[in-house]
């Protein structure tokens, strides 16, 4: 996450108690990143999303598709 570094780097510009403030802000930032990432796989699980060598495969229109 590219947000870590410039968390780590702008710790003079928390406010006291600046070691807690970065600390907070980077289980808020982890937060996110976790609750994104459940997000976006529960929507493929929903969906179905899958992996398929050939693409005709992937809209259900099997040997009739022309690429």
């Amino acid at each position: 996450m590219t947000g870590a570094e410039a968390i780590s780097n702008g710790v003079p510009a928390f406010r006291k108690p600046k070691s807690r403030n970065a600390a907070t802000t980077l289980a808020a930032m982890g937060l996110i990143a976790i609750t994104m990432f459940v997000g976006v796989t529960t929507l493929a699980v929903v969906s179905e999303v899958h992996i398929a060598d050939d693409a005709c495969r992937l809209t259900g229109l099997g040997e009739d598709c022309s690429a």
